[in-house]
């Protein structure tokens, strides 16, 4: 880490910083001391820094001030003397500059905690305000602008001590357009961390403060560390809507980097050379590196593993890790915050050919055994004897989400996070409505899996609908109310772990098998029926292809899609 004791008007005693400044010998008259040290009130090192920078404009303000009182009175040739402080044009820039550092800090820290658990609702709302604001600013006219700012400047000349007396009608004119130069600025940065983005150039004032400090070095620094960018990273990807579980996705992409380069290595640092390095020692690490080893660290972990006992990551995994590393950086330079992206051209590792597929669909046989479990036929219970055989007959997730996946074909996500509305009657014909709502509560894996799905006759004839019926009556907006949702937020992780013991219990379990094979199954079935492929991939949410004709139209026909989705399965014996 940076020693920021050493660096030129910065002073650490006992922990504490402190803005250390010579009085220049100009203003040795106006001092008692040699030395101006004043307490940046913080024992944090990155804080002083940037408190460093708006200190340094203040005490060069000072200065300038104390300046102009020592000049002597001079006569003008009209007889009028003069106004007592003449302001200069860079007076005005570093009074709207002090102000605007502090502004933009503060409305930093407020965006992000907005940012936080944010709906997109609210962010279109906030986003539709900055647009408001953008247009007044950018409007060249006094008239739409100056109201807008002349708060502002009133502030900025009581927190300068600059004479208002002093400027004249040209200055004030450049004071003002300082401003509003300044509120642009502010707003296009408000504009990026909500997630849009503008092709512009800084004004020069903002982009190049070099000049107005009173060392070499510039007033704001944006070199930030790893662990900065990531916590940012975070923070952005929620409030554009990025779910937990997806969040999830770069747990490992974050912990690793983190152990493997340090929380404080700068992002500016990094070369190539350290993302190859991270390719390459993350394909040595053990998959399910934490259950395998607990109480070890990741590099831990690495170590630790034996090449012929220890299975590690596979070229997949470690390919989609280096597409996390390179979308952080990617998100750096959209941030400003980096010029390029080191892991742009790393090559990706060649995957090992394996005829192995991940999943794979149930065969008919494993179907007709899994309808013929006690969940479905008759159990104790449905919570923890549901593999036990019984007299009861509950109706609830466990019995109809396996029963939707295989009748529709649908994601597991996609069933779990239906709300009672989704089920509709549209023309006669009852279907699911897989989509998004306007809350943002439920998400969708691409623009294909929006999509509307009769719903099978088997289901209806083994009483789906009297189920939504009822659930409706309860004024619940969850279709499944009792499932509940992981530490993540998913309402589909515990379904998906409590799917897989119920397969090893009623002795179903086998390679490739899973939720997901139903939604296998589903696809086999419409090669078996002749389905048309336009036809499945629009009950299955599946892209069809790239013809541009093909988004053309309306599309099929709900009576064609739910005669075409009967014939899924339609051999299956039903349950009483």
């Amino acid at each position: 880490m940076e020693d920021l004791s050493k660096r030129s008007h910065l002073l650490n005693r006992n922990g504490h910083y402190y803005l250390r400044v010579r009085v220049p010998v100009d203003l040795s008259s106006q001092y008692l001391q040699k030395e101006i040290k004043r307490s940046l009130k913080t024992k944090d090192a990155k804080e002083a820094k940037l408190r460093l920078s708006i200190e340094l404009l203040k005490v060069e303000e000072e200065f300038q001030k104390k300046r102009r009182q020592l000049l002597p009175p001079v006569a003008s040739s009209s007889g009028i003397a003069p106004l007592p402080n003449q302001i200069s044009n860079t007076d005005l820039e570093r009074a709207v500059l002090v102000w605007h550092k502090k502004e933009s800090a503060k409305s930093a820290l407020e965006d992000d905690q907005l940012r936080i658990g944010i709906s997109p609702g609210d962010r279109e709302t906030i986003l539709e305000n900055l647009r408001d604001d953008l247009a007044a600013f950018s409007n060249s006219d006094e008239a739409v602008y100056i109201p807008a700012i002349q708060t502002t400047a009133i502030k900025i000349l009581a927190e300068s001590a600059l004479d208002k007396q002093a400027l004249d009608n040209q200055k004030t004119k450049y004071f003002y357009n300082l401003i509003r130069q300044a509120r642009m600025e502010q707003t296009f940065e408000s504009f990026e961390r909500f997630g849009e983005f503008f092709q512009r150039t800084p004004a020069s004032l903002f982009s190049n403060t070099q000049a107005l400090s009173l060392s070499s070095e510039t007033i704001h620094s944006n070199d930030v560390s790893l662990e900065n960018l990531l916590q940012r990273f975070r923070t952005a990807k929620r409030s554009d809507g990025l779910t937990e579980k997806s969040l999830a996705g770069y747990k490992l992409t974050f912990d690793f980097a983190l152990e493997l380069f340090g929380k404080q290595k700068s992002i500016k640092s990094f070369t190539p050379a350290d993302c190859r390095e991270f390719r390459d020692k993350l394909s040595q690490l053990p998959s399910n590196a934490k259950k395998k080893f607990p109480h070890l660290t990741l590099m831990q972990a690495l170590e630790k593993r034996s090449p012929d006992t220890v299975e590690a990551l596979s070229e997949t995994s470690v390919n989609g890790h280096m597409k996390n590393l390179s979308a952080i950086f990617n998100f750096a330079m959209r941030e400003r915050l980096l010029d390029a992206n080191p892991a742009s051209h790393i090559p990706q590792l060649k995957a090992k050919r394996s005829n192995k597929k991940k999943r794979g669909p149930f065969d008919g046989d494993e179907i007709q055994k899994l309808l013929y479990t006690p969940i479905f036929t008759g159990c104790k219970d449905d919570e923890h004897g549901y593999n036990v055989a019984g007299k009861n007959k509950p109706r609830r997730h466990r019995f109809w989400i396996p029963l939707i996946g295989l009748y529709t074909g649908m994601r597991l996500n996609e069933i779990c996070q239906l709300f009672t509305d989704d089920i509709e009657c549209i023309d006669g014909i009852h279907v699911i409505h897989a989509r998004l709502d306007e809350n943002g509560i439920k998400t969708l894996k691409n623009e294909h899996s929006e999509r509307i799905v009769p719903i099978h006759k088997n289901l209806i004839k083994m009483g789906f609908l009297d189920y939504v019926n009822k659930i409706k009556i309860q004024n619940k907006k969850q279709l499944f109310p009792d499932l509940t949702a992981s530490a993540r937020g998913s309402l589909s992780d515990n379904f998906s772990k409590w799917f897989s013991r119920f397969l090893v219990v009623s002795k179903l379990k086998r390679e490739k098998l899973c939720f997901h094979s139903f939604r296998h199954s589903f696809r086999d079935e419409c090669r078996v029926h002749n389905i048309n492929k336009e036809i499945a991939a629009t009950l299955g949410g599946w892209k069809y292809s790239e013809d541009v004709m093909d988004n053309y139209g309306k599309g099929h026909e709900l009576k064609v899609l739910q005669a075409e989705i009967n014939k899924i399965h339609n051999n299956l014996q039903l349950i009483e």
